[in-house]
């Protein structure tokens, strides 16, 4: 719990250290919104040496890529600089869980997720075509659904009362952007964001493709 506190306390802060700064920077550029939408692969995890019987009967949780939807707004903080806050969504989907004692297999949703991030991006040049680069930091929210299933040797597995779970993440990611006027653009989004859920970090790949409008 402490440590959840002191991770939210370090990202407000951090937003709101960059407010100033925004606040006198960048007034000869124009302020981007951008919908994207892509896939986040998710690698496996657990092992079979997690196996417990009666308590962990499905130790491994394979890898999977899902869909993904994004918000974001960006503000100038100088002709190459963006600050930029996000919230991306991530579909849930199917896995298919395996018992390594019999070979009984389940078939399970994964959780939905949330994730809101700001950042910092970096853009090359101020041509149309400007590759860029961004890191930042933000906070990930699992919402797993209650779900009642049976196996494929006919057991019935009951998932009820599943908590709700947060964790803080980095992000670092860079691609492509293309001004197509003076008012639209597309971006490629290529990022890999470290979630700090357990003892070690765990890593997600994230590629989208957006496009963005110029609001002022």
């Amino acid at each position: 719990m402490r440590r959840a506190v002191m991770l939210k306390t370090v990202f407000v802060s951090a937003f709101l250290a960059t407010l100033p700064w925004t606040a006198c920077a960048g007034q000869d550029e124009k302020i981007q919104v951008a919908l994207s939408g892509g896939m986040v692969h998710i690698p496996g995890s657990g092992s079979k040496e997690d196996y417990r019987l009666g308590e962990n009967d499905f130790p491994v949780t394979p890898a999977r890529s899902e869909s993904c939807l994004g918000l974001s707004a960006s503000y100038p903080l100088s002709a190459k600089t963006r600050l930029v806050l996000a919230w991306d969504h991530l579909f849930n989907s199917r896995i298919r869980l395996e018992d390594p004692l019999d070979g009984d297999t389940v078939d399970i949703k994964t959780a939905r997720q949330s994730f809101l991030s700001f950042s910092l991006r970096y853009q090359s040049s101020k041509n149309a075509f400007r590759p860029y680069l961004s890191g930042g930091i933000g906070w990930n929210v699992q919402r797993p659904e209650a779900q009642s299933v049976l196996t494929a040797y006919g057991y019935r597995i009951d998932l009820r009362n599943i908590e709700t779970t947060s964790a803080f993440f980095v992000q670092l990611g860079g691609g492509p952007d293309v001004r197509l006027g003076s008012s639209f653009g597309l971006r490629l989004d290529l990022r890999i964001i470290y979630l700090f859920r357990d003892a070690k970090p765990n890593a997600d790949f994230v590629t989208g493709l957006g496009v963005y409008v110029l609001l002022r």
